[in-house]
């Protein structure tokens, strides 16, 4: 059985009235928390409704939630506890992105043992029992980095699919202040953990 949460993070626009229309279960946070804390209180609505798979997916469009399946299959074959949906690097993909999403793949990768080629994705599928190993602090867009540290740090078993990546806005997602905090956020958790 699927369930569709949807964490509207006190959105102006109609996201909310559209996501119940269309049967999701709608949690409305009077203040922007933050892409990292709705994504969180989305996990633990999910575990809190007996989920056993919960798919993390962006609300920008980006994302082909026609793929869902082939995430969740690959979790289920692959003996993965998480698998991320990675993105191909194509000349569509705005230079800042590709660039700063592959530095911060490979500083994570030489920090922790990150084994995924985008860490920064938000298209995710993992199983319920890996959340405590893979639960993050961050509230903002580091989260995503943090998340794919935890799987290394805490060794939880992962793979890496390729996914098909829509981009309509440049300027939405992880913005250059966005990166160079994780970038430090990556060294301090090396550090501390």
């Amino acid at each position: 059985m699927q369930h569709v949460i949807v964490v509207n993070d006190a959105s102006k626009d109609n996201t909310a009235l559209v996501a119940q229309q269309h049967g999701a279960q709608v949690i409305n946070l009077t203040l922007n928390e933050g892409a990292g804390a709705a994504t969180r209180i989305g996990c633990e609505t999910a575990i809190q409704n007996g989920a056993d798979i919960i798919v993390t997916i962006d609300a920008d469009g980006q994302h082909h939630p026609d793929e869902i399946p082939l995430l969740v299959t690959n979790l289920l074959q692959q003996n993965a506890g998480i698998v991320f949906g990675g993105r191909q690097r194509t000349p569509n993909m705005p230079i800042e992105n590709r660039w700063g999403n592959r530095l911060l793949s490979v500083v994570s990768s030489h920090l922790f043992g990150t084994s995924v080629g985008d860490t920064l994705t938000g298209f995710r599928a993992f199983f319920a029992t890996a959340f405590p190993a893979i639960k993050w602090e961050s509230n903002r867009y580091s989260f995503v980095a943090e998340m794919a540290a935890k799987v290394a740090h805490n060794k939880v078993p992962c793979k890496e699919v390729t996914i098909s990546t829509i981009y309509h806005d440049n300027k939405k997602g992880m913005r250059k202040r966005d990166g160079i905090k994780t970038l430090f956020l990556l060294f301090w958790w090396k550090i501390t953990w």
